[in-house]
């Protein structure tokens, strides 16, 4: 048998080297699809701020003094506006979520204003709230804007019945976008 192995031309020796990276370049990309499906099927429950990632949990503690925790409102839609008082922009925004908000076609619709400037106080907030009759959860939150990357208000993230993020914007949203993009998650 070390006859064959031995042969001057090196025939099988070069055989089995050839088998043998046939089954390295294989195992390799064996390994390469197996991590790529796995990635895959564990997206959807990737918590991020991009679009079809899930909606990085928080609780926050409105301006009324109760806490409310986006874990627990599994099975609504959510819009989070992330705002400031001060903001003009924001200021269109709460015309348009208004207009929304009132819109009857969205029992399970939730809105959540956060205010993430730091240095508003609870009644600067309260102030704001009745000024523009908001009928929705108004909250402080400066942590939140780091959490979801907020680079400029107004911005808003619609997140479907699971949490997922199903839309985002920077600047000011009008109520038809917001309405259409309402249409949408629910098929």
């Amino acid at each position: 048998m070390s006859e064959f192995i031995e042969q001057k031309d090196g025939t099988l020796n070069k055989m089995y080297l050839v088998i043998f990276v046939y089954i390295i370049v294989g195992l390799v990309v064996l390994g390469f699809v197996l991590t790529q499906s796995n990635q895959n099927e564990n997206s959807v429950n990737e918590i991020g701020t991009k679009i079809g990632k899930k909606a990085p949990d928080f609780t926050v503690q409105t301006i009324r003094g109760d806490y409310i925790e986006l874990a627990n409102l599994q099975g609504e839609i959510v819009i989070l506006d992330f705002m400031a008082t001060w903001c003009p922009p924001c200021r269109r925004e709460i015309l348009h979520l208004k207009e929304v908000y009132s819109n009857k076609s969205y029992e399970n619709l939730r809105i959540i204003s956060i205010d993430i400037d730091a240095s508003e106080s609870i009644d600067e907030l309260t102030t704001f709230k009745e000024a523009y009759k908001i009928n929705w959860i108004l909250a402080r939150g400066p942590s939140l804007g780091e959490k979801y990357k907020i680079s400029s208000i107004p911005t808003i993230y619609i997140l479907n019945e699971h949490g997922n993020i199903y839309y985002k914007n920077v600047g000011v949203t009008s109520a038809s976008e917001i309405l259409e993009k309402l249409k949408g998650i629910r098929g």
